[in-house]
């Protein structure tokens, strides 16, 4: 497979002051708490290294930053220092996700760049261009479009140059927006809250249309410690909006009444605003017992909730009297979760709801969006 996937760090237990694997109360290996300490270990080597620069590079120390720059994109690809074209346009010898891998290295590693953007890497396409972004930054003349949390630059719905099947064919554009708008307008919403849109992988293009998947689903009952319902839908939302995919919708052509490829399904995500955060929860009143609401997760009473073309996650909250907390059942549609995505999933909840966790906290993931682009791309694509 080439250099470029050999892992970048080997960590032994001892590394971690462990010396067996982290196990819970069944004897199984515990993957939450190695993902703590692993996490742990990062940060903690990362403000030693940010330490070090400090001391050792002044931030108007232009080489340096240069010479830094240079070595996190050498590193990405796999190269030497001095073999690296920096004339070259990156987008010749880097696919998305290293260019993504890259921006967060440049974002937790130069200072003044935490709110380094996607719209800044593309702008300046070559890696000497980076480094004179990064040069001019340090001496306050360069402007940084900011990325929010919400995800992405865009404040409006995508133009044609941002949706990846319209590259070969952009007077294509009309129909996928009428097509986008038709499927989204049953439950209210319309262009204008269409944060993003592009092409499912083959595999998810295909089970759908065919309607094996069209009511398959992840169905669970989750109980919680809390009982304030606000705590309880603002560490829900923070998970959200670190896993976009999930608060979106699947559609496409089925019959050809857009003039689009009827085998090509597309994901459209929506800005994560209080709209769409409505729509995704209800509550459902009381239940007596934790029993009663895990029946619920099996006898659902919305069994229509997250049926192609979505939307495709919807959390139904309830009181529990037993406990005196809250839980919740989630649905989350198969064509956007499979079992090794549930477990990150559940990662990610299980750490919102954590009493002590903050809102910077949650650990960004790769762009499923960057990827699914990619994969298009490579396939169609010249």
């Amino acid at each position: 497979m080439g250099l470029m996937w050999v892992p970048q760090e080997v960590i032994h237990l001892k590394d971690l002051g462990l010396d067996d694997w982290p196990r819970t109360a069944l004897g199984k290996l515990s993957k939450l708490n190695l993902r703590k300490l692993v996490r742990q270990r990062y940060h903690d080597n990362l403000a030693r290294v940010s330490s070090e620069m400090a001391i050792k590079s002044d931030k108007s120390d232009h080489r340096y930053w240069r010479a830094h720059v240079l070595s996190l994109w050498a590193r990405a690809v796999r190269v030497e220092n001095e073999t690296l074209d920096l004339r070259k346009p990156i987008s010749d010898f880097a696919d998305s996700l290293t260019v993504a891998r890259v921006r967060g290295q440049i974002r937790r590693e130069v200072l003044g760049w935490r709110r380094l953007s996607t719209q800044n890497m593309a702008e300046n396409e070559t890696v000497a261009k980076q480094i004179g972004l990064v040069l001019r930054r340090l001496n306050g003349n360069a402007d940084v479009v900011e990325e929010s949390e919400m995800g992405g630059n865009q404040t409006g719905p995508p133009d044609v140059d941002d949706v990846v099947h319209l590259t070969i064919q952009p007077d294509k554009y009309e129909s996928t927006k009428q097509l986008v708008t038709q499927s989204i307008s049953k439950d209210g919403f319309n262009w204008d809250d269409v944060q993003d849109v592009f092409p499912a992988q083959g595999f998810v293009s295909e089970l759908p249309r065919e309607a094996v998947l069209d009511s398959a689903k992840f169905q669970n009952a989750y109980t919680t410690k809390t009982t304030d319902y606000k705590v309880l839908r603002s560490a829900i939302e923070r998970m959200l909006r670190r896993n976009r995919i999930l608060a979106s919708y699947l559609v496409w052509d089925t019959n050809a009444e857009y003039s689009l490829d009827s085998d090509l399904a597309l994901h459209v995500t929506l800005k994560h605003d209080q709209k769409l955060f409505d729509h995704v929860f209800q509550h459902g009143g009381t239940v007596e017992s934790i029993d009663e609401l895990r029946d619920l997760a099996a006898t659902h009473p919305h069994p229509e909730w997250t049926l192609l073309p979505g939307m495709l996650i919807r959390v139904l909250t309830y009181n529990i009297k037993q406990t005196g907390t809250l839980g919740f059942i989630y649905s989350v549609s198969h064509c956007i979760m499979d079992a090794t995505y549930q477990a990150r999933f559940l990662g990610d909840l299980n750490e919102a709801l954590e009493p002590s966790s903050r809102p910077q906290s949650l650990r960004s993931h790769a762009s499923y969006k960057l990827w699914a682009e990619s994969y298009y791309s490579l396939q169609t694509i010249p």
